[in-house]
């Protein structure tokens, strides 16, 4: 094969000849003719000194100028000199399209052949190792960790098995005779059987490595429904007022939650408030019991620990209100409450963390906000007020 490398000059202007043209042939001029083989020339005299990577774009420019097929081999000898296995195959095929009544096509067959039988090495090692080593889901292990396994280059599966320990898989992508470590950290099963998970599975990315656990979603499968206390306190605001004093805060939930991707899952749930109004110097204690529908997003950040954005849209009642008379009522909320009924719309958005137990037992710390808009007559006028509440609290919850 390093033949090729003393090609003469005259078998550039030999390789542009009709006989050898591509499928759709360049019609170089003279002066281009000269031009790729001055450049070809310099393209051998560095692959002859040992450097391939310099003369790859020498012999890349003559065949832009003049397309001869040599230069199309020497590409592939080039890529090949690199490693570039792949890129090699691809010029050698070209050069025998494009040159298909070389002399040299039968040792350039046999070169694609030898390159297309090499084969990729795997060091498969765990920690800790004597693991099984299965390949493409296959029954029969092909040997234990820490070892080199030779397979075909492509796109694999490798999966550990050991007892005592979760099975885990990664898939990876080979190239022609490459060499690639594949180490695993294997997971101790717990007492329960579980240990966080039951399949460990792995996939190279654009971050190299993305873990996919089904913790929450088995966790979700067994104890879909749950049952949500919140105690705590709150602020609140009103538009054209001023605030509110301090106020006792209470919630109760009952939901569902939905696995919808690896530690995400959607709840959604029916949840049951009871917050007050006034309660200052100047007014009485109105007491707001509602409900509303509560949706909200649930991150698993570890196995224990779920942070969750938590929404809520509904209604409150004012009720209470015919104890408050106008020498204790002094905000206009009030006010107009105490004539009949309020309907009050209420929006909520907050941010929960909560800590699990075993047996479904959860604590956690809720900071919300709530949007309250209330359209009601006040002495013969239609009065809008806006109130914001800012919560804090304690909830505690279960799944069954």
């Amino acid at each position: 094969m390093e033949r090729r490398l003393a090609v003469p000059l005259v078998l550039i202007a030999l390789a542009v000849a009709p006989t050898v043209a591509p499928a759709q042939p360049r019609r170089p001029t003279p002066a281009q003719v000269r031009e790729a083989a001055i450049i070809y020339q310099e393209g051998l005299a560095l692959m002859e000194g040992g450097n391939p990577e310099a003369a790859l774009p020498k012999f890349q420019q003559a065949y832009d100028i003049a397309a001869p097929p040599n230069a199309l081999f020497n590409i592939g000898a080039c890529q090949e000199a690199l490693r570039n296995f792949e890129q090699a195959l691809e010029f050698y095929e070209r050069y025998l399209v494009e040159a298909p009544n070389a002399e040299d096509r039968r040792d350039v067959q046999s070169r694609i052949a030898q390159i297309r039988g090499m084969k990729s090495h795997l060091n498969v090692s765990s920690d800790p190792s004597g693991a099984l080593i299965f390949l493409d889901n296959g029954d029969q292990a092909v040997g234990t960790t820490d070892q080199e396994l030779e397979v075909a280059p492509g796109n694999h599966v490798i999966t550990l098995r050991l007892e005592g320990y979760q099975e885990a898989s990664k898939s990876v992508t080979l190239r022609i005779a490459e060499r690639k470590a594949l180490p695993f950290a294997l997971r101790a099963v717990t007492a329960d059987g579980g240990g966080g998970g039951t399949t460990v599975i792995e996939r190279e990315g654009p971050t190299r490595t993305i873990y996919v656990t089904r913790t929450i979603q088995e966790r979700e499968q067994q104890t879909p429904w749950y049952v949500d206390l919140g105690l705590g306190f709150y602020k609140g605001f009103m538009s054209g007022v001023g605030n509110f004093a301090l106020n006792f805060n209470a919630a109760l939930a009952i939901g569902r939650g939905i696995p919808i991707a690896d530690r995400l899952s959607f709840d959604i749930g029916l949840e049951v408030v009871m917050t007050g109004v006034g309660g200052d110097a100047d007014s009485k204690t109105i007491l707001l019991p509602g409900f509303r529908a509560q949706p909200r997003l649930r991150l698993g950040v570890t196995d224990k620990i779920d942070l969750a954005l938590t929404t809520g849209l509904g209604l409150q009642l004012a009720i209470n209100a015919d104890q408050c008379n106008e020498e204790r009522c002094r905000h206009p909320m009030l006010e107009a409450a105490a004539t009949d009924t309020a309907s009050l719309l209420a929006f909520e958005f907050g941010v929960a963390g909560r800590y699990n137990f075993p047996f479904g037992l959860g604590v956690g710390l809720n900071l919300g906000m709530d949007y309250v808009l209330k359209d009601t007559l006040a002495g013969g006028q239609l009065f809008k007020a806006n109130l914001l509440r800012i919560a804090f609290g304690l909830g505690v919850q279960y799944r069954f």
